[in-house]
């Protein structure tokens, strides 16, 4: 049954639409001849296609539209983009090695101990935008991978769709480096917990 309903699409030399990318915000046609057409609105998008019903023989335009509306959100990456810049402005404001004299009359570089209100906010910042960041590569990862495979199998391999590894793999880096620095700001902020104790 799938090669019989497959083969005359595949076979199909009039249908103009080659290849779909579909982003947060827009989504990109590739046409027969290798134009690349790209907008915000598939309705516009598909009065723009001059052609016959050839043109989009599998309503490509629809699905294309439906995945970028109903599965993909980016909302909470925004959000959490924000998180990430406040953390770091936070971040700038610890204090620096600098030189001191001590009692001896020698020089020597210290670095004073952030303050612990505004290392408190950085860590709970940086965790927010972490959990946030995780949320959403997690289930863009997992929409992208089921709408993957139900495209395939329901139009029985006719339509050859991929998940965008190359964005996958930012998603998650960037998903690391936020962990990283969350793990960090919180083994500084115990460590020095642990000092100030043991000196008192």
């Amino acid at each position: 049954m799938g090669d019989t309903f497959a083969g005359p699409i595949r076979n199909d030399s009039l249908s103009r639409i080659r290849q779909v990318n579909v982003g947060f915000m827009a989504m990109c046609l590739k046409l027969h001849p290798g134009t690349w057409i790209c907008g915000t609105s598939a309705q516009d998008m598909a009065n723009g296609l001059v052609g016959d019903a050839a043109t989009d023989p599998l309503n490509l335009i629809y699905i294309a539209e439906t995945v970028r509306s109903r599965v993909l959100f980016f909302g909470l990456l925004f959000v959490a983009i924000i998180f990430t810049f406040v953390g770091i402005l936070l971040l700038a404001t610890f204090p620096g090695w600098h030189e001191e004299e001590d009692s001896d009359g020698s020089i020597r570089e210290i670095k004073p101990f952030p303050s612990r209100a505004v290392s408190k906010i950085a860590v709970g910042l940086f965790a927010l935008a972490f959990l946030l960041s995780f949320i959403t590569v997690l289930w863009q990862h997992l929409g992208s991978a089921a709408t993957y495979t139900l495209v395939k199998t329901l139009t029985y391999d006719t339509i050859d769709a991929s998940v965008g590894a190359g964005a996958m793999a930012l998603g998650w880096v960037g998903v690391g480096c936020t962990g990283v620095v969350t793990i960090g700001l919180l083994i500084m902020l115990l460590s020095i917990r642990v000092m100030n104790s043991v000196m008192d």
